[in-house]
């Protein structure tokens, strides 16, 4: 896997105390240990693991918290936060296959890169004792899916999407392409801790609503990972651009919204590395809207 760091800072407080310089014994320093899974396992099944919890053994100082990713793992972590002050929790979407390591209160990352913000971050008890450097590593089974494999992905079922209505606001995208907007959504949960191969098929169900007239919106799969550049195109030039929805007429104030069904599917010509997402991109509409359509799901 390709080596790279990515810092996480979490700073939650804009004053930051001056402890002063001083030796501790070790037993006042606080000493950390991992639940949920087991540290340096190999074995990890990720559809198991929903969360990481970070346990100390004395109370801390929940101001702070700051830790170093190695790899893609970046991209596997939904959200963290002090669950109590004996608990650090770190909610995960791991991957089948993948060699998984962050550091918490990294000195050696911290010297080497003259990182005096990081360290003024680092975990610490509510005595102002920082807990020495603790590496949590482990690897996640191989997958035993069949390749290739087509994904049917349906949006229009709460239970697959999470919500009876998502909303998206599309964005300016002049600078990239002139007169054009467009919106990016992740779909890596929808996966099942999979990874897309080359020669697979996506399949994307869906219904939505909009308060825009819309002429065309179209699609396509990227991976929106640090390896591939924040946008690597995953489908083939042959399903390139396929149209979510043409000739939409929004309903008048006093009527129920028009609903507009779809099915959309891509072949793969690219392994996915880390990020799965779709771009969706559209001309301006009228009087330059920027679009904004609900994702319905029952």
């Amino acid at each position: 896997m390709r080596k790279s760091k990515i810092i996480l800072l979490s700073l939650l407080v804009a004053v930051l105390f001056g402890f002063a310089s001083c030796d501790f014994n070790a037993s006042d320093l606080p000493e950390a240990s991992v639940s949920i899974i087991e540290n340096g396992a190999t074995d990890v099944d990720p559809a198991a693991v929903s969360y990481i919890d970070v346990k100390f053994d004395k109370s801390m100082n929940t101001k702070y918290s700051g830790f170093i990713y190695y790899g893609d793992i970046y991209y596997d972590i939904q959200e963290h936060f002090w669950y109590n002050s004996y608990t650090y929790r770190i909610y995960v979407d791991l991957r089948y296959g993948q060699n998984y390591k962050l550091v918490i209160n990294d000195s050696d990352y911290a010297t080497s890169h003259s990182d005096d913000k990081y360290k003024s971050e680092f975990f610490r008890d509510t005595e102002g004792n920082k807990l020495k450097q603790f590496a949590i590593e482990f690897s996640t089974i191989p997958s035993t899916l069949e390749h290739p494999h087509t994904f049917e992905l349906d949006l229009t079922n709460k239970n697959v999407l999470g919500y009876s209505t998502f909303t998206l606001n599309f964005a300016d995208n002049s600078e990239n392409t002139e007169n054009t907007q467009q919106m990016l959504v992740g779909l890596k949960p929808l996966l099942n801790h999979e990874m897309l191969k080359k020669g697979d098929t996506v399949k994307l169900k869906y219904k939505l609503s909009s308060a825009y007239d819309i002429s065309e919106i179209r699609a396509n799969l990227i991976d929106g990972s640090s390896y591939m550049n924040y946008w690597g195109q995953l489908n083939s030039d042959t399903t390139k651009d396929v149209v979510l929805v043409k000739d939409y007429t929004a309903a008048t104030a006093d009527a129920d919204p028009n609903i507009y069904e779809g099915e959309i599917s891509f072949d793969i010509a690219k392994d996915m590395y880390a990020n799965f997402m779709v771009q969706l991109w559209a001309d301006y509409g009228l009087d330059d809207d920027l679009y904004s359509i609900d994702i319905l799901a029952d």
